[in-house]
């Protein structure tokens, strides 16, 4: 099965037709943040657990900040997607306050999910976790 687009109904008729396939028992999804990705994960896989991509994620961040200034940021980041749990990683952001810019760190804040899992609700915004 080919989708011609990213909607919702192109993204909610393939979950469909993976489901008519046999695909039962899904726990986690990983993808990117695509609204009609996410919505039919929720109409498909309801209560299922849902993780931004951290790759796309680590993307976002950088398009945010100057190409010059990318490598620490980037190098910040990985110290905290690799850390053991929540904690630790709430704790790398608190020692190194992350060197980004003011709306870099606002983007970074709001998209904060990454670091958990959460329970999909509609309408609800990936961040999950305060810092």
């Amino acid at each position: 099965m080919i989708g011609d687009s990213e909607t919702y109904g192109s993204w909610n008729d393939f979950l469909a037709w993976l489901k008519g396939r046999g695909l039962r028992g899904v726990d986690l999804v990983v993808s990117d943040q695509h609204g009609g990705l996410v919505k039919a994960v929720e109409t498909q896989f309801q209560g299922v657990m849902w993780q931004r991509c951290q790759t796309h994620f680590t993307r976002n961040i950088l398009d945010a900040c100057a190409k010059q200034l990318q490598s620490q940021p980037h190098s910040q980041l990985r110290v905290i997607w690799e850390a053991p749990d929540v904690e630790t990683a709430r704790k790398c952001v608190d020692e190194r306050e992350l060197s980004v810019s003011s709306p870099t760190l606002n983007r970074l804040s709001a998209c904060w999910g990454l670091c958990s899992w959460r329970k999909t609700k509609p309408g609800q915004p990936a961040g999950s976790i305060s810092i």
